[in-house]
């Protein structure tokens, strides 16, 4: 399994420390212009420059770059390139820094997440659909969401009343939002961060959900949101809950 960066070194799905990934880029392509005089266990040109190019687009697991290298296309197409082959360029990026399967599966869990309110085993599958090897998607899981709730593949309900998923609204809110603030520096918006925070974030995409519904009846009300989390992998104790979290 591949060890997780430093956190100062991390790099984001978004442009985090773009110049280093560029200078990553950049001695790559140099390489790669040299290609011709290296021996035949060397990467083939057209399939490494393919390569580079399509992680310069976005961050892409071994597993992926491997599939869309063996498949060939591309423009300017590229021919197919054979296991073995493919393997190289793989080798060739990983060590260069620009393919890692642990920094892929840590914004990819992260993203899943935030952007979309999966639970840990609907990630899991999404990872390995994604080329990340298992023991890999597992570690990041496990990172992001606990030793529990990642092998459990769903957040489980809190024991009490966690402060700050009611809505109501009290004193307490502004130490509600500075603990809201928290979260988004250490996990990003509240996830990652502690089973309370990732609580609170999932009660919140529930209330955005439920009032999309306002017009319907409320047993309506109910199944539309208990569909939406369902789909998105969590169990039944978990809909159950933050359906009477949300108040239908």
């Amino acid at each position: 399994m591949l060890p997780l960066m430093p956190r100062t070194t991390r790099t984001t799905l978004a442009a985090a420390a773009p110049g280093e990934r560029s200078r990553r880029l950049a001695r790559a392509r140099a390489r790669d212009e040299d290609a011709d005089d290296v021996s035949d266990s060397a990467p083939p040109p057209p399939q490494l420059r393919r390569a580079v190019r399509l992680v310069d687009y976005r961050e892409r697991s071994s597993g992926e770059l491997l599939k869309r290298l063996r498949e060939g296309g591309g423009r300017p197409p590229c021919p197919p390139a054979s296991e073995s082959a493919a393997r190289r360029v793989v080798a060739r990026l990983e060590a260069a820094g620009l393919v890692d399967d642990a920094r892929f599966a840590e914004l990819f869990v992260a993203r899943r997440w935030r952007g979309r309110s999966e639970s840990p085993g609907a990630i899991r599958r999404a990872l390995f659909a994604a080329g990340v090897p298992a023991e890999v998607g597992d570690a990041a899981l496990a990172a992001f969401f606990g030793d529990d709730d990642a092998r459990g593949g769903s957040l489980r309900p809190p024991a009490g009343p966690v402060r700050g998923s009611g809505g109501d609204g009290g004193e307490d809110d502004e130490e509600e939002e500075e603990e809201g603030q928290e979260d988004a520096i250490d996990g990003g918006a509240g996830g990652g961060s502690s089973p309370a925070s990732r609580w609170r974030a999932l009660v919140a995409a529930a209330r955005e959900q439920a009032r999309r519904g306002e017009a319907l009846a409320p047993d309506k009300r109910r199944a539309r949101l208990a569909r939406w989390l369902a789909a998105r992998g969590h169990s039944w104790d978990t809909v159950a809950a933050l359906v009477r979290e949300v108040g239908l």
